[in-house]
């Protein structure tokens, strides 16, 4: 038997949510034949140690089980948060493994996600368009195939190769270059105005996200991720209880169909990227104050140097 890509899921004080999340990847029907490595995070602040040990005390239970076909239980002395968890976590496993399945602590899984996830791993392995495999999609009605592909990734259940995360410049050295650039932001912004705003709060500290480094990488080098038509993942996060994502909660088409993804040869419609970019938008006046806060920095930026060079 072909071994399957290792699963790696991220929990940090969420029992309920890890609980289900749980629950649902264990009833898919490659659960036994796959290892699942699960990283937990330390104690942001103290209000938070009893989750976090109410979390590691069930995935301990889940790890003695038989769900899966190995279990390793990854726990941290200290609060590295959410991106640098998977960043760090990510890296380790797909050193080894040469590939990976990644889900956080609030995504419920069809019982054929992980049959999709590595028949895609395997089909597009060679294809060096492809740097990613989500497995959440919004109801796309201009797609018409099984699966539709665009220029960045969706956080919500993924999977990516070594050798493409290997090439993410997770500094984004590249940015000084960018931020201005209307060309650059328009061309980044062909699969929704949401990816450059984005970008900017990261690099401004207003967020921490490894998502949308990863996006930016893909447009960098011209990459795309391989969609299902229909979802395959829904998030039961939305309630408060987690750290910001990049997604936009959507009309929700997870449903478990009985059948398996079936991956199509690359292909790019311009229809489908018109509908994807509709869907993902932030608001103008959101738009306008990323802008403010832009002029404000390079003013800053260019004070800086004059004092430096007079």
């Amino acid at each position: 038997m072909e071994e399957k890509a290792p699963v790696i899921l991220f929990v940090y004080n969420r029992l309920e949510h890890t609980r289900q999340t749980l629950e649902s990847l264990a009833r898919n029907t490659l659960a036994k034949d796959s290892r699942l490595y699960i990283f937990s995070d330390g104690c942001r602040s103290p209000k938070d140690k009893k989750g976090v040990e109410d979390v590691r005390e069930y995935i301990d239970r889940v790890a003695e089980g038989d769900w899966f076909q190995k279990v390793e239980v990854i726990k941290s002395a200290r609060n590295k948060g959410l991106a640098q968890s998977i960043i760090t976590g990510v890296s380790q496993i797909i050193k080894e493994a040469g590939r990976v399945i990644v889900l956080e602590d609030d995504l419920l899984t069809d019982p054929f996600f992980l049959d999709y996830m590595n028949d895609a791993l395997d089909h597009y392995n060679a294809d060096d368009r492809i740097w990613g495999v989500s497995a959440y999609s919004a109801h796309m009605k201009s797609v018409t195939k099984d699966v539709y592909f665009a220029p960045r990734l969706s956080s919500w259940g993924w999977g990516t190769w070594k050798v493409c995360w290997e090439k993410i410049d997770w500094d984004v050295n590249s940015y000084g270059r960018f931020c201005l650039n209307l060309g650059r932001r328009r061309a980044f912004n062909v699969a929704g105005n949401d990816l450059a705003y984005m970008l900017d709060r990261q690099m401004r500290g207003d967020i921490d996200s490894w998502a949308i480094r990863f996006c930016y990488s893909l447009f960098e080098h011209g990459k795309y991720t391989v969609f299902p038509r229909y979802s395959l993942v829904r998030n039961i996060g939305q309630d408060g209880s987690g750290t910001h994502c990049m997604e936009i909660l959507e009309e929700d088409s997870f449903s478990s169909r009985n059948t398996a993804v079936v991956p199509e040869p690359f292909y790019i419609e311009e229809r489908i990227l018109k509908e994807y970019k509709k869907r993902k938008h932030v608001s103008r006046l959101a738009l306008l104050k990323n802008y403010i806060c832009l002029f404000i920095q390079t003013c800053k930026f260019r004070r800086r140097h004059s004092y430096r060079d007079a």
